[in-house]
């Protein structure tokens, strides 16, 4: 007669030894990145070295930018005036509106 077994022939950790061995890889991992981390963090720089620093990345970003060309920029600085014109009159117009209105509301009274 066969007999049954009642576990299987492979051998399937548990659960418990599953945790145990993830927090141990972690464990090992942290200690690895932080190995790295105090091998390549030089010792705190000083201002003026934070301000080259500062000024090189600068540097290295004006380049990337797009300026605009002479056309561009008086055709926006025309822009600009023109709005600037055009709302002052408005302003100043709604002004004297609405201080004659003070004075004709303040007058009826008197």
């Amino acid at each position: 007669m066969a007999t049954k077994d009642t576990q299987p022939s492979t051998s399937v950790p548990s659960e418990k030894a599953l945790l145990e061995q993830k927090s141990a890889e972690k464990k090992s991992a942290e200690k690895t990145a932080d190995k790295k981390v105090r091998a390549k963090a030089p010792s705190e720089p000083g201002k003026l070295e934070n301000a080259r620093v500062f000024f090189e990345e600068s540097r290295v970003e004006l380049k990337k930018v797009t300026w605009p060309t002479k056309k561009e920029i008086r055709v926006t600085t025309f822009a600009v005036l023109i709005m600037v014109t055009v709302m002052s009159i408005f302003l100043g117009t709604l002004d004297l509106f609405l201080v004659k209105v003070v004075e004709a509301i303040t007058s009826i009274g008197s």
